[in-house]
């Protein structure tokens, strides 16, 4: 939804349950088929198309498949935020720093605001898709990265087994 000619977005705490509970393969499937859609979406906005409404809706809708995959990565116990290497080597408690991932929907709705603030047309999509891509890239590798990690403790019966590698680089 647009608010005040900006994206509106809602975002929920990562610990809110949600009903897919820790189905990673599931969750993550479903965040990157609508980062895919977003870029399909986006080129008919740019065609003139579809209104940005359209697109920012769709951005709600991301934050709360990034929120349930978060989620569901939290309940297999994974923490997605990044330990500080040097707290490692000198044996120091880990202290901990966001993230490439927990970046990513700030960096996304920053670029959709600049680029939905112009007027839809080829040129300005052009100028804004490489570093909408970029984004998306850091999103689906920062996920990839954890899925050695995911199917360690599913083998380990740490957690419910689920079916199917959850990262695929269509």
């Amino acid at each position: 939804m647009v608010f005040s000619g900006k994206l509106y977005s809602v975002f929920v705490d990562s610990s809110t349950a949600y009903p897919q509970g820790g189905d990673v393969p599931t969750a993550v499937r479903q965040l990157l088929d609508s980062t895919k859609q977003l870029q399909e979406m986006l080129k008919l906005w740019g065609q003139e198309q579809i209104s940005e409404n359209e697109i920012s809706n769709l951005y709600v809708q991301i934050g709360h498949e990034f929120n349930a995959t978060i989620s569901a990565f939290a309940y297999h116990r994974i923490d997605l935020r990044c330990v500080d290497p040097t707290s490692l080597r000198f044996g120091l408690v880990h202290i901990y720093y966001s993230s490439d991932i927990h970046d990513v929907p700030q960096d996304l709705r920053s670029v959709l605001e600049r680029c939905l603030s112009e007027e839809p047309c080829q040129e300005v999509l052009d100028a804004y898709l490489p570093e909408l891509r970029e984004v998306l890239y850091r999103l689906l590798k920062g996920l990839q990265s954890r899925q050695e990690h995911w199917r360690a403790v599913v083998q380990q019966g740490s957690s419910p087994p689920l079916n199917g590698s959850y990262i695929s680089t269509r």
